[in-house]
């Protein structure tokens, strides 16, 4: 996918060629994952933001959201995006790592 939001390229030499994730995924905390499951991530994040991010992002930072002391008011394309990264696991994926 050639994507408008990001330079996988970039991110596929940072991950898998300078950082070396395929060594993480040799301790056992990490031993459920390989290069793939790391990459899958990669495409299923690409897809969601230009799905659904990218479309209406120059919107979003002129009606930036607001919070009125008890409600948060956003954009309701603002809203889904977020369901939808939340929906898929996303959102807790590095609280789930770390602990």
């Amino acid at each position: 996918m050639n994507s408008g939001v990001l330079s996988r390229r970039d991110l596929d030499f940072l991950l898998f060629e300078w950082l070396r994730v395929d060594e993480l995924a040799k301790r056992q905390r990490f031993a459920e994952h390989t290069t793939e499951t790391f990459a899958d991530v990669l495409t299923l994040c690409e897809d969601l933001a230009e799905r659904y991010f990218a479309p209406h992002y120059k919107l979003s930072n002129i009606e930036e959201p607001a919070f009125d002391g008890e409600n948060v008011t956003m954009l309701p394309e603002v809203k889904e995006a977020l369901r939808i990264f939340g929906d898929a696991e996303l959102l807790g994926m590095k609280q789930r790592a770390l602990s």
